[in-house]
């Protein structure tokens, strides 16, 4: 720190969702995890200071979730209007739009006072494919991006959505390409420095056993449409009329516009048997099934990143995977891809890999490159354009 930039500053961090309600998706684990290591101190001269807001509620209030390494003082000021000062930093964390949108004339004035103000993107998918999505939810997004763009940058989950965040920039924003930061990141493997939930169920042993039993797939994730699961239930199925002895798990939550597959999975024949469906289970339960499983499927038609993929490597799962850009991005060479939307390109790709695993010449997780969500939240801070005279 030179001697330019003098005083503790705060790391504004907007958890507006978890504050409401974690609805512990892929987002809200980001969320904790880079909020918990923003609070250890890695940077002299800032203090970080979560905060809310509500839609019918002008301003930011400071908030308190028992973070350990968040002070005392910090706690008692819970509820309070924030306080900020020229080189203080916002970062839209959480994902809640409704209150970007209604917050943008107080995030303005935060802005004029000389605060950088800057959001994570997760993805772009509710305007790219809004058949994926509750209705109403593209246009949302549109608007928040809209909001956005007036501020100081976006941080991007990965180089594919940095990407995409550019062309969309490009073409709905061209004037703002200049003066608006685009910058990317990867998250962390590391669900034990995540906050992790605990906590296991009763029959535990007798699942895990039941994994043990035969080769047992993976899949991890809301069940909603892009995901895949339809076309790989399908395809199981198929395996197991052909009495191809594997089992499917599935560790995700109810989604939205998947009634009857949910219908599906709750009445199966082979629930309980050969098919598994773990809904809202704890992430110290979740460690124990990719470490009791044989392959993670990573069947998703659209992604930001897919937390699941290095999570697995960081047991040295195996991964089979769509063969779309962003999943390339994250495993490099190091998974099995497959390509098709039909239930027999899927059926193909597990047998296949069946036979090669039988000898040992299937990709190897244990050869990605993965990361901590320490160094994920300090390729954060990377990207962000800090006042004059700061080093960090």
């Amino acid at each position: 720190m030179t001697d330019e930039f003098s005083g503790a500053r705060q790391i504004l961090v907007d958890i507006s969702q978890i504050v409401r309600n974690d609805a512990k998706t892929g987002i809200q684990r980001v969320t904790r995890s880079i909020l918990l290591h923003l609070s250890k101190n890695l940077l002299p001269g800032y203090t970080t200071r979560p905060v809310y807001a509500m839609e019918e509620e002008c301003g930011y209030r400071y908030a308190d979730i028992g973070l350990p390494h968040l002070s005392p003082r910090h706690a008692e000021e819970t509820n309070k209007a924030i306080e900020v000062n020229s080189g203080d930093i916002f970062i839209g964390l959480d994902l809640q739009r409704q209150v970007v949108i209604a917050q943008k004339n107080f995030l303005q004035h935060l802005r004029k006072t000389g605060v950088k103000i800057y959001f994570v993107i997760y993805d772009l998918l509710p305007i790219q494919i809004p058949w994926g999505f509750v209705d109403g939810t593209a246009g949302m997004h549109q608007r928040w991006l809209e909001a956005l763009v007036n501020f100081d940058g976006a941080l991007c989950i990965s180089k594919s959505v940095a990407d995409e965040m550019k062309n969309w920039l490009r073409e709905n924003f061209p004037t703002h390409e200049q003066g608006f930061r685009v910058g990317w990141f990867h998250l962390g493997a590391d669900i034990e420095n995540s906050i992790p939930s605990h906590g296991m169920p009763t029959d535990a042993g007798n699942l895990l056993n039941s994994l043990a039993e035969k080769p047992s797939f993976l899949m991890v994730g809301t069940i909603e449409p892009r995901k895949g699961y339809r076309q790989v239930l399908s395809a199981f199925e198929r395996m197991w009329a052909k009495n191809i002895e594997c089992n499917l798990a599935i560790v995700g939550k109810a989604g939205w516009k998947v009634d009857d597959l949910l219908q599906t999975l709750r009445t199966h024949p082979q629930r309980g048997h050969r098919l598994f469906w773990l809904d809202g289970i704890s992430d110290q339960f979740l460690q124990k099934i990719y470490a009791g499983t044989t392959c993670l499927i990573a069947a998703s038609e659209h992604e930001g990143f897919g937390l699941p993929l290095i999570e697995a490597a960081r047991h040295n799962l195996p991964i089979i995977a769509r063969d779309i850009p962003v999943f390339r991005e994250v495993t490099g060479d190091h998974a099995w891809f497959f390509q098709g939307k039909e239930p027999e390109d899927i059926e193909r790709a597990v047998s296949r890999w069946l036979q090669v695993h039988a000898r040992g010449k299937h990709p190897r997780s244990e050869k990605m490159i993965t990361i901590s969500w320490e160094e994920s939240t300090r390729q954060l801070l990377n990207n962000i354009d800090w006042p004059t005279g700061y080093q960090h």
